[in-house]
């Protein structure tokens, strides 16, 4: 019996300092070749230019999976926009399935975190945007044209993304994607108008390789600053947003479950979907407030109207609800109905 316990202890230690050894072996082995994928894969679904300063694999962080660093990444634009950064980003995390390295199908990517990133998006004077860098899919061979009235062919109705993911080899099978102290701002040159975002953390988890799954979303922006027409609507207000949503994801429809919205002091439910089967957004939804004070409606009054807001003496209460339904296009600028309904009990100012 001793004897047993013995061999069994002996092949126990071997294997676990096997495992130690590929855990050192493998990051160093395979690092070159996962650089090479993820540079293909970038070059692959963006028109941008795309570049890091260093990059580390680590099986002991997401053990069995494996985790991959970028430092410093950016994103320049090209074109009209070549002088312009997209978006930079202090650190850039992927979760890859280990098992996925010694696939040919490609690596899969389970979650993706990204620590200090700053977008700036532009619209220039001539309504383009700076955005647009995903490359559309191209088919290998021009197959003949669709004849009127007959059916389309098998592939015609792919999505783009499918021909993307085949060429870079990655597979998307996210289960967690998060944005840690984000600043974002937004730059409408044609319309005047600009908004900032700062201190801005996202967290988006659940199972998104499913066609039907719930997700659970959390967002927190502690400054947002918007500027219409030289006009500042909001000045350092807060935003918060939690929600629980049944995701459709073939149809890209979207239910809101418990949910709460929070604009500096003004809390709002919604219930209702959007829909997102193309490039617009349908939207059906109701929106509502519990009780509350009638200074809290005064927080969102543009600053420019409100120097001194924190000395205000008030009293009274109010009650907000409405509804938001329609289409949104930014292809023919069209915008959903919106329905108010506010009532004011008391106020005093």
């Amino acid at each position: 019996m001793k004897k047993g316990l013995k061999i069994t202890g002996i092949i126990l230690g071997a294997l676990l300092l096997l495992i130690v050894a590929l855990a050192v072996i493998i990051p160093v082995a395979f690092k070159e070749k996962i650089k090479e994928k993820v540079e293909s894969g970038l070059n692959d679904m963006l028109i941008a230019k795309v570049s890091f300063n260093d990059y580390k694999l680590n099986l002991f962080r997401s053990f069995p999976n494996a985790s991959f660093l970028l430092d410093n990444l950016n994103v320049t634009g090209t074109g009209d926009f070549e002088r312009d950064t997209l978006a930079s980003v202090k650190s850039f995390r992927i979760v890859i399935n280990l098992k996925s390295l010694f696939a040919d199908s490609g690596y899969e990517i389970k979650s993706v975190v990204i620590d200090d990133p700053v977008l700036n998006a532009i619209v220039n004077e001539d309504g383009k945007v700076n955005w647009e860098i995903m490359k559309e899919s191209v088919p290998e061979q021009a197959g003949p044209e669709p004849v009127p009235g007959e059916p389309l062919s098998e592939n015609a109705n792919q999505e783009p993304f499918a021909d993307i993911e085949e060429q870079s080899g990655l597979k998307l099978l996210l289960r967690r994607f998060a944005i840690n102290n984000g600043r974002l701002t937004y730059t409408d040159r044609e319309s005047d108008m600009t908004a900032k975002i700062g201190d801005f953390d996202f967290l988006l988890s659940g199972n998104m390789s499913e066609s039907a799954t719930g997700l659970e979303l959390e967002l927190d922006a502690g400054s947002i600053d918007f500027v219409m027409d030289k006009i500042p609507w909001l000045t350092d207000a807060s935003l918060s947003f939690a929600s629980a949503i049944d995701a459709q994801l073939d149809s890209m429809r979207f239910t809101l479950m418990d949910n709460i919205l929070k604009l500096n002091d003004i809390s709002l439910n919604f219930s209702g979907t959007a829909a997102m089967p193309g490039d617009d957004i349908a939207v059906d939804m109701l929106f509502s407030t519990p009780e509350t004070s009638f200074k809290s409606l005064l927080s969102l009054i543009p600053a420019f109207y409100m120097k001194g807001y924190e000395d205000l003496n008030t009293s009274g209460n109010v009650t907000l609800d409405g509804a938001i339904k329609g289409i949104y296009s930014s292809a023919d600028s069209t915008l959903p109905d919106v329905v108010v309904n506010l009532l004011v009990s008391d106020g005093m100012v």
